[in-house]
């Protein structure tokens, strides 16, 4: 189980002065502008990731590793939405949000604050396209599911974080949200209850974190990282 005492240094000490939804607000306005050029939104909308399929969407019935697992993938779809809204590509998002909304059941083993973070982000309603909103919501609301040790929650912040970060950084980066990786990547080093899986997830996201800030982030780079999560989570 993921250890509820170290989760609060999964968010950034500035999200928690002058209020969360203002620093969020902040980190959204960066995000609409449109500073990461034709590469990093070609890279990003050049197609879903392959989730994989079964009941139920995305569905993996069976072992509770299967069901984790299923979360971390259905996580990255739902930050690969938010990605592809903030690139513009609305009828990409239009699509891969449909076919996640095929995969609730999926998510059930989320706290409920989660689940409606989750459930909010294939609608399309991003607050006058402030995506970051999405990005702080289901953020928050994932982290404080760490606390009260649902070990699924950790897995949703891993997958939706590692996902949305494309955006992060076709927006030149952002050191704050780079700084979130650290402390989910030593709660997989130390969780490790799928061996050396965990712990090469959690080397990923540090791959992300590292590129997050670079004076030039590549998201080809971070995408490439994010598709070795999803393939280590059929591992």
């Amino acid at each position: 189980m993921f250890q509820s005492a170290e989760t609060v240094a999964v968010q950034p000490v500035y999200l928690q002065q002058n209020g969360g939804k203002a620093a969020w607000y902040d980190l959204a306005m960066g995000l609409r502008e449109g500073r990461g050029g034709a590469a990093g939104t070609a890279t990003i909308a050049a197609g879903a990731f392959d989730l994989g399929a079964g009941s139920g969407g995305f569905g993996f019935a069976g072992a509770v590793q299967d069901a984790d697992r299923a979360v971390l993938r259905v996580a990255v779809g739902l930050g690969h939405v938010i990605a592809l809204r903030g690139v513009g590509d609305e009828a990409g998002a239009d699509q891969l949000g449909e076919r996640l909304r095929q995969s609730d059941a999926d998510l059930d083993a989320l706290t409920p604050e989660s689940r409606v973070a989750a459930a909010a982000i294939p609608s399309g309603k991003t607050e006058d396209g402030l995506v970051g909103l999405h990005i702080g919501r289901a953020l928050e609301a994932g982290v404080r599911g760490i606390a009260v040790k649902d070990r699924a929650n950790g897995y949703f912040c891993a997958g939706f974080w590692a996902s949305s970060a494309m955006l992060v950084a076709a927006r030149g980066g952002n050191a704050h949200v780079a700084a979130m990786a650290e402390p989910l990547a030593q709660m997989l080093d130390k969780d490790a209850a799928f061996g050396h899986t965990d712990r090469k997830i959690a080397k990923e996201l540090r791959a992300v974190a590292a590129e997050l800030g670079q004076a030039k982030p590549d998201v080809a780079k971070v995408r490439a990282a994010v598709a070795r999560i999803l393939d280590l989570s059929r591992s």
